[in-house]
């Protein structure tokens, strides 16, 4: 009868033990937890996936920006026969190209004024001296910043390699780029046959 009466007066009181509230709390805790978790890897994969995409989209733009300019191309220069070109001939890789209209340019890694990190910079050659850059140089990755994380684009490990054997003047062109959030740099690059 007893154990009647404790039944009855349970059912009467319509609630929960101690144990079975901090039971429910701890499991709503650790399921929690694991929501948020999954939330944050979820958002951290995403975020590392767009800016993979947005490196890939604008490194691939420079390949397409560069093939464009060397179209036209009849003759290119590299290594120790080239003279370093940019500002004061300081860049230390370059690559010098005469185009079809006897003009001479210089595609270089350059950290300029103003820029965080080295970008990659393009400019037509005055006559003389051969390495200076008539006017203003351009930046191959000009308007590049990513506008979610303000994140700017960084060119590494810029190599112009010309290839040995070849019937024509041609050059491997290499260059790294990421923008800080990926884990390694992305590496691009294109090879170039001149036809005279």
């Amino acid at each position: 009868m007893s154990a009647g009466k404790g039944s009855e007066r349970r059912s009467q009181q319509g609630g929960y033990t101690l144990i079975e509230l901090l039971a429910a709390a701890a499991i709503a805790i650790f399921v929690l937890f694991g929501l948020g978790t999954l939330y944050l890897a979820t958002t951290r994969n995403v975020a590392l996936g767009s800016a993979q995409a947005f490196v890939q989209r604008q490194g691939t733009l420079v390949e397409e920006e560069l093939s464009r300019l060397l179209l036209s191309a009849t003759g290119v220069s590299v290594g120790t026969t080239t003279p370093a070109c940019g500002p004061g001939g300081s860049a230390a890789a370059a690559l010098l190209f005469t185009r079809t209209d006897d003009s001479r340019w210089c595609v270089y890694e350059f950290a300029d004024v103003g820029d965080s990190f080295p970008q990659l910079y393009v400019c037509q050659l005055q006559a003389a001296p051969a390495t200076a850059c008539a006017g203003q140089a351009r930046n191959l990755l000009a308007g590049a910043v990513r506008a979610v994380a303000e994140a700017e684009l960084r060119v590494a490990n810029t190599t112009f390699t010309p290839l040995p054997g070849a019937l024509t003047s041609a050059v491997n062109i290499r260059f790294d780029l990421t923008d800080g959030t990926l884990y390694s740099p992305l590496r691009f690059g294109l090879s170039v046959y001149v036809r005279n």
